[in-house]
């Protein structure tokens, strides 16, 4: 269960820097959440715009976790955002393998980080949504808003409290069928991609996450960070 604690700030460099700064006075489940982050992160070190208007997050996990479940952990928060969004009526997609598209223009990321060696001792996982932005400037044509789909503010709070609810309410459905739902959602099936100068077609992901690529020679299993699908966003 995450939410029983939330700690808020008006401004912070980031909410995951600051759980992995805190994390041994942190109670499982702790969400920090902040109105503006200075040095929001994304998959790959990239940077997420955090302007002020939208929902930026993070919530620790210390029990129950090990490094052969983080996918179930990244499909579960892909499956509950989408869930939120749908009581706005605005229906939305995932595009392999963290990121929440309507009509191919990103409304959310997710950003999971690990810590311990051999045995996963916390997991920090980080939740930016696009709320009541309208502008993005030289991202127009690549992202949106909450505000934006529906022609509406949305209260951030409210937001927020939605997103606990549905995740909490996840936590009785077992991975294989929140697996189901990522699968029923993802915008990646089926398409053709070139990795490596070969063209293939994305043939399905496996419930650990790989991606199972298939060529006119060959088969291909690629491990979660070895392609970024970036191309797709251009279809």
């Amino acid at each position: 269960m995450i939410g029983a604690k939330i700690i808020s700030f008006k401004t912070i460099d980031s909410t995951n820097n600051y759980i992995k700064n805190h994390q041994a006075d942190l109670e499982d489940g702790t969400i920090i959440v902040s109105k503006q982050q200075t040095q929001g992160r994304g998959r790959g070190n990239h940077v997420w715009e955090s302007d002020l208007g939208n929902l930026y997050f993070s919530f620790i996990q210390k029990k129950d976790i090990s490094y052969g479940n983080i996918f179930s952990l990244l499909s579960r928060v892909c499956v509950t955002i989408i869930n939120v969004l749908a009581q706005y009526n605005v229906h939305a997609s995932i595009k392999y393998p963290n990121d929440i598209l309507i009509k191919n223009k990103k409304i959310s990321g997710i950003l999971i980080e690990t810590y311990g060696n051999l045995l996963l001792e916390s997991l920090i996982v980080g939740i930016g949504i696009n709320v009541n932005q309208i502008q993005f400037g030289s991202l127009q044509n690549k992202a949106t808003s909450l505000q934006l789909e529906t022609d509406k503010k949305v209260d951030l709070d409210e937001l927020l409290q939605l997103f606990i609810q549905e995740y909490n309410k996840s936590l009785v459905v077992d991975d294989m069928s929140i697996f189901d739902e990522y699968l029923k959602h993802s915008i990646v099936l089926g398409k053709g991609i070139d990795y490596q100068g070969t063209k293939y077609k994305i043939n399905t992901i496996s419930n650990r996450g790989e991606l199972l690529l298939k060529s006119e020679s060959e088969n291909k299993r690629l491990q979660l960070n070895e392609i970024s699908l970036e191309e797709l966003y251009d279809e």
